[in-house]
């Protein structure tokens, strides 16, 4: 449906080159896209007075096991792990190492945010903009109302597009916790060098091996 929406908004505007390039901005920053989301959910931490004030990802990692940020931030810390801890660079490869699996790492991201000038809110402000002028136009040409539908259907539907993925995604770290708690206790066993050792392995190895103790690996 949001593709289609985006077409009629296309029809609507067909011949107008002054505005036809707003309307890729319209497609920025939609409502139930996850990498949007955790965009704003990485300023929204950037933002914490704490945050800024923290220094170093070892200073990071020490106050967040001594709980000595404050309960704000530490649920909206927790929040963002939850939901997007799983997320990172070759993120569907279970092998990847995790966001939630290295703090330190994450923080000094973190901190390359500029919480005053960033995309994030430049974007947010481009939007607004395209829209007021592409309203203006739609109205010169009496197709303000259809505009605004069509519009909102694109800003409420069209993010979730990406959600495929992201569930893929958010699983794979699952399937990644279980693999490694398999390989923990076989590096404990002798059986494997390091717990990371096991994304050597293929799925028929692995499941020969919960099978088989005595197996060598």
């Amino acid at each position: 449906i949001a593709f289609w929406s985006k077409w009629r908004l296309h029809k609507i505007f067909e011949g107008d080159s002054e505005v036809q390039d707003m309307l890729v901005t319209l497609n920025m920053d939609l409502t139930g896209n996850p990498t949007s989301e955790m965009g704003h959910a990485m300023l929204h931490l950037a933002s914490f007075p704490e945050m800024q004030e923290t220094q170093t990802g070892e200073e990071f990692v020490q106050r967040l096991n001594d709980k000595s940020y404050s309960s704000n931030f530490l649920a909206a810390y927790d929040d963002f792990m939850f939901k997007y801890g799983c997320r990172g660079i070759k993120e569907i490869d279970i092998a990847t190492p995790r966001s939630y699996e290295d703090p330190a790492d994450f923080f000094n991201r973190i901190k390359l945010i500029d919480v005053g000038n960033n995309q994030i809110l430049t974007t947010k402000k481009r939007k607004q903009e395209a829209y007021d002028t592409l309203l203006e136009h739609a109205a010169r040409i009496g197709k303000a109302k259809r505009f605004v539908h069509h519009a909102n259907v694109i800003q409420q539907v069209g993010g979730y597009r990406e959600h495929g993925k992201y569930m893929y995604v958010f699983m794979v770290a699952y399937l990644r916790r279980y693999a490694l708690a398999l390989g923990e206790q076989w590096a404990k066993e002798g059986r494997l060098n390091k717990p990371e050792d096991i994304f050597y392995l293929h799925v028929d190895e692995v499941t020969e091996a919960q099978n088989t103790p005595e197996l060598d690996l």
